[in-house]
């Protein structure tokens, strides 16, 4: 079979990169008035639905196809499956941008069975290994294509659904976060420090960890129907120090000086600052709620996407785990782009210069990724 479809990782980190790229040039471009979208969603809605089922989705579909062997010890997905898997997902991309001409009842069945597709894969892998610890896994791929057929619902059925659905994937993808960076992070950051001589160690996952995660679940939960309450609000700011207190469990300062693992520190931080900001927004009633929500989607999601896709790319191809000088820019490049994106919510005079320097340096960080990882997605293990 082609080496491009012998695991998960490959076409849907690829797929990633490339629509991240695309759709970024695509707004930046209807925003200068010089790219018309044909999209039944609002042009803003587009770029939000994409942005969350076409890249933040793509890139969940691409580690947990590649994960879950290393979980279940059962074979990855591969081959005709695993393609037509990808298939399904670029022509939910094609139908929602031309959905205008496709209808949006074709681009809701072209774009809604990709998630159900793969929960439903996850499950049927959890259950022949025979253990429950990766349910809570299956429980949220299938709630992210609930809350993407929520979206859709409105285009369909003229019900206000739109906002919940954005709301819940905001939800659901920091949720996955917590999970899964609060195991890879603190075991990652642990062998580091054991190889190199470390004197403390990281506190792995424990009943602490468990808190944090209900709490934090909780309070995004009431901000999914309750947006604005100031009792949310609260409960966000609570959130934010339970999460900060965890990242600094993780020994922090102590992985400095490498560069792959400080990037996953750096995401889950930008987690932590988008809780603090929604916590700020709501109580003091700023009406400037796109400040937390691109705090946790451009600087907690994207930095910790790539942070997974270079290391996974990198380990599951066979070279050795080492951020190159272009892999640092990657990082340099997100961090910049998300720095950019928050200024130009707080600075309205310059409102429109910091948006395109948020484009720039994020197109260029997934324009760097494709041209080092992309040739490693073709060829063999080394």
């Amino acid at each position: 079979m082609p080496i491009f479809f012998t695991g998960g990782f490959r076409p849907f980190f690829l797929g990633a990169a490339v629509i991240a790229l695309l759709n970024m040039l695509i707004w930046i471009g209807y925003l200068a008035g010089s790219i018309e979208i044909y999209s039944l969603f609002s042009p803003s809605y587009w770029h939000l639905h994409e942005m969350m089922f076409g890249f933040v989705g793509a890139a969940i579909a691409g580690f947990l196809l590649t994960a879950m062997p290393n979980w279940t010890g059962r074979p990855a997905l591969k081959g005709f499956n695993l393609a037509s898997l990808f298939g399904l997902w670029i022509l939910g991309r094609v139908t929602i941008f031309y959905s205008e001409f496709t209808g949006a009842y074709f681009a809701a069945i072209a774009d809604l069975p990709l998630f159900f597709i793969l929960g439903l894969y996850i499950f049927r892998e959890i259950s022949a290994q025979g253990t429950k610890r990766n349910l809570p896994i299956v429980i949220l791929i299938f709630l992210f294509g609930f809350a993407n057929a929520l979206m859709h619902a409105e285009l369909i059925w003229g019900i206000e659904t739109e906002e919940y659905g954005y709301r819940l994937t905001v939800m659901l993808v920091a949720t996955l976060i917590m999970l899964i960076g609060g195991r890879v992070i603190p075991s990652f950051t642990t062998n580091w420090l054991k190889q190199n001589g470390g004197d403390k160690m990281p506190i792995l996952m424990n009943r602490y960890d468990l808190i944090t995660i209900l709490w934090t679940l909780f309070s995004m939960l009431l901000w999914v129907v309750m947006p604005v309450n100031i009792f949310t609000g609260y409960l966000f700011a609570g959130a934010a120090i339970l999460n900060a207190i965890r990242l600094s469990r993780w020994q922090f300062l102590a992985i400095a000086k490498n560069p792959i693992l400080l990037i996953l520190h750096v995401a889950y931080a930008w987690l932590v600052i988008g809780l603090l900001l929604f916590g700020v927004v709501i109580i003091l009633q700023i009406d400037q709620m796109d400040l937390p929500i691109h705090a946790i989607t451009v600087g907690g999601f994207t930095t910790m996407i790539l942070a997974v896709m270079t290391r996974a790319s990198l380990g599951h191809t066979g070279r050795k785990i080492i951020a190159t000088k272009l892999t640092i820019l990657v990082y340099i490049c997100i961090n910049i782009s998300v720095i950019a994106r928050l200024s130009a919510s707080i600075y309205d005079v310059y409102e429109t210069g910091f948006l395109y320097i948020s484009a720039a340096t994020w197109m260029l960080a997934f324009g760097l990724f494709i041209i080092q990882y992309a040739p490693y997605f073709f060829t063999d293990r080394k």
